[in-house]
């Protein structure tokens, strides 16, 4: 099961670098949680779709992706994926240039991401680049 874990991340990682936003949301689970460190401007618990897409769009008033997003998905066993992720992006408010990089720790649920935790690897340089 496990191995169909890490391919539903890859299909929904790929149809969102391609821009079917709308296919990337239909993977995930409606009751689908995502927690961000709360220390961030769009920190916190995002509930069901309509809080991913939410925090999505809070995310993008912040960044702006620069260049190649580099991603890593890796099989956790059981119904848990892992996704590095790197992503060169600049500061919509401050113009700084970060390299954030990120662990995400994924369960699946019924054959959908169902719940996603976000760590940073430095989010003080994070909220530095924003000028908070």
């Amino acid at each position: 099961m496990s191995k169909e874990n890490v391919e539903i991340m890859k299909r929904c990682d790929e149809m969102w670098t391609k821009g079917d936003i709308a296919g990337s949301l239909a993977m995930h689970h409606p009751e689908i949680v995502v927690y961000e460190p709360p220390s961030l401007p769009y920190g916190g618990a995002h509930h069901g779709v309509d809080g991913l897409q939410n925090m999505m769009k809070k995310i993008g008033e912040c960044w702006e992706i620069t260049g190649t997003v580099e991603r890593e998905i890796f099989d956790g066993g059981d119904d848990i994926v892992f996704k590095w992720m790197k992503m060169p992006a600049r500061s919509r408010k401050t113009g700084k240039e970060i390299e954030l990089e990120a662990l995400e720790k994924i369960r699946i649920k019924d054959g959908k991401i169902f719940e996603s935790r976000i760590f940073y690897l430095d989010t003080h340089a994070a909220l530095k680049a924003l000028g908070l």
